[in-house]
């Protein structure tokens, strides 16, 4: 069992739990006005659906779940970094795999930046959309969600290379503990 599947454990199972996932629902929501934002960008891609793109059905309900996944892959992601600092500080580094986990852990901060860029980017594209819509803009609405959808599929990207670098993270832990006596 790695590191991170500890962490995980006892995330499920501990009183932890509770207070991470509190913290992680602050850090998601902030305050109010960004859970009403999180609701109004659902409701504006709902009425698209009905009204201007009945023909496009299909591709207004993957831009409904995705625009709905984003608040839960940003928590995904946050809590990823955290549970990597957390078994780093933890369990401790041997003297030769410092600089590497040290490393590493800076690519995957930067990774969970690039990540938060994409989801404000498709956050902005809803209002886009929306203003676009209002102004009869129909096409450059259309271009919109294009590029809404697109951007999935390099959030999905960047969520695989987090992946990567975690394990990459933990083998390197799990060779620390190995090697210390």
């Amino acid at each position: 069992m790695g590191v991170l599947d500890w962490w995980r454990k006892l995330r499920r199972e501990g009183t932890e739990d509770n207070i991470s996932q509190m913290q992680l629902d602050i850090r998601k929501y902030g305050t109010k006005n960004a859970m009403d934002t999180a609701e109004r960008e659902a409701s504006v891609l709902k009425s698209l659906k009905d009204g201007v793109y009945k023909q496009d059905e299909k591709k207004i309900k993957s831009l409904i779940q995705l625009f709905n996944q984003l608040d839960t892959q940003q928590l995904e992601m946050a809590g990823r970094v955290d549970q990597i600092k957390q078994g780093v500080s933890m369990m401790g580094v041997a003297r030769g795999r410092g600089k590497a986990v040290g490393g590493l852990i800076k690519r995957l901060k930067t990774v969970a930046k690039d990540f938060d860029g994409i989801v404000k980017q498709n956050r902005a594209n809803i209002e886009n959309i929306n203003a676009s819509i209002k102004s009869n803009d129909f096409q450059f609405a259309e271009m919109l969600i294009n590029k809404a959808i697109e951007s999935a599929q390099d959030l999905k990207k960047k969520a695989m290379e987090a992946e990567q670098l975690e394990k990459q993270i933990n083998r390197n832990l799990m060779d620390t503990a190995t090697t210390t006596p």
